[in-house]
């Protein structure tokens, strides 16, 4: 679920700083104590954000328009009245 808020870009900062001030459980974090997780971070954003979710959107809007096409371009919920 941490990986997906921070692919959706949405409070991704507070997850990498936690990242990379943690230290090991139960220890007081240490400020920057593990900078190579900013890298994993920002990798993840770059992947997660602009890749995979561009793919999740492509598919939706794929499936709308093949139901959309096979209701002779009406759209999925509109009735022949409306159209």
């Amino acid at each position: 679920l941490t990986l997906f808020e921070m692919s959706t870009t949405e409070g991704w900062l507070e997850v990498m700083a936690a990242c990379v001030d943690k230290v090991a459980p139960g220890v007081t974090p240490l400020p920057n104590s593990q900078p190579w997780f900013a890298l994993y971070c920002a990798f993840h954003i770059s992947i997660g954000a602009f890749v995979l979710l561009n793919l999740i959107v492509g598919v939706v809007i794929n499936n709308y328009n093949r139901i959309k096409s096979a209701n002779d371009g009406l759209a999925p919920f509109t009735t022949p009245e409306q159209a």
